[in-house]
């Protein structure tokens, strides 16, 4: 091989050596600014799953208590009836009795 072309085969690899490095450099930052995006994207996840499972307890909660207020209403109506009649029983027997 001629010193020329020797010489040129070396300044070829030392450019290829540095674009490469070059290259390196740019993938290097490009992951850089992947990595934090990724780190604040998950921060973001996370806080919105905290808010996500706050709301779910608090509609769990509001479910169960609807689910009670039902339960009362129900017996309400019946128990209305009792006390109804109770009344009727003692105002039946405290005229019969001829008391105030």
């Amino acid at each position: 091989m001629k010193p020329e072309e020797l010489e040129e085969w070396r300044r070829q690899i030392d450019e290829a050596v540095q674009q490469d490095q070059l290259h390196r450099q740019a993938t290097d930052q490009r992951l850089d600014a992947f990595e934090r995006s990724l780190s604040e994207n998950t921060a973001v996840t996370k806080q919105t799953q905290s808010n996500t499972e706050e709301m779910f307890q608090i509609l769990q909660s509001w479910q169960a208590a609807m689910r009670v207020l039902g339960w009362i209403g129900k017996a309400a109506k019946p128990l209305s009836y009792i006390i109804g009649l109770v009344t009727a029983v003692v105002v039946f027997w405290r005229t019969l009795k001829g008391g105030s």
